[in-house]
């Protein structure tokens, strides 16, 4: 997710387009979708989308579609 902030700008309406595209493809049905990311890229999201918890996961809800992004290293721990 790079450091520069025009970067982090896009993340939004490109989310929006994903959550766009699941509701045509299923609109009947109800879509969660789960990222896990690595340290940097969790830590920028959280930033991006202003999440101040010190918890492993989070969520947003776009057009009635759940993003989860949950800390790589979380499900790392939990298979061990």
């Amino acid at each position: 997710m790079g450091e520069d902030n025009k970067g982090s700008i896009r993340v939004m309406p490109k989310l929006a387009l994903i959550s766009e595209a699941l509701s045509d493809v299923f609109p009947k049905g109800k879509s969660v979708v789960v990222f896990s990311l690595n340290d940097e890229d969790f830590f920028n999201m959280k930033k991006t989308i202003g999440v101040m918890s010190d918890d492993n996961q989070f969520k947003i809800v776009i057009s009635d579609i759940e993003f989860i992004f949950i800390r790589e290293t979380t499900l790392d721990s939990s298979n061990g």
